[in-house]
């Protein structure tokens, strides 16, 4: 256990939020979740984001195909969603530019259970140098 674990907690000024690809046709291919119910969740993490002013980032894959789901959308409407180019989101520099630009030590990051390529370990390797933090 942290000698402090008060340092180790999240607080809003020592984290951001990069919430990924919370499109319709990912989710039409969940099946272990409720959909409806990931959509709520991702747009009270979005909501209690704004806020703390927690630093927000979302992305999508193919905008011309598809946008945010629409609930998620509205909750991030002061956020413009970068439209990722590879299939590992930490690969994409505008992302990676993101988050460095942020200063926060601390990523969360919220995506789709379908969304495996996420580039959630390249991340935590760059943020705490190693695959977890």
């Amino acid at each position: 256990m942290p000698a402090n674990p008060a340092k180790t907690l999240l607080s809003p000024d020592n984290h951001s939020l990069l919430m990924i690809d919370h499109q319709y046709l990912q989710m039409l291919t969940i099946r272990s979740h409720n959909a409806s119910e990931l959509i709520n969740q991702a747009v009270a993490l979005a909501e209690a984001a704004a806020i703390f002013k927690v630093p927000m980032l979302t992305t999508t894959a193919f905008k011309e195909r598809q946008g945010l789901v629409a609930p998620l959308a509205e909750a991030t409407k002061a956020v413009e969603p970068i439209d990722r180019t590879t299939l590992n989101s930490w690969e994409d520099p505008r992302i990676v530019g993101w988050v460095e630009k942020t200063g926060r030590k601390k990523v969360v990051i919220a995506r789709s259970p379908n969304c495996s390529q996420s580039g959630a370990a390249p991340l935590a390797r760059a943020c705490c140098g190693s695959g977890t933090c």
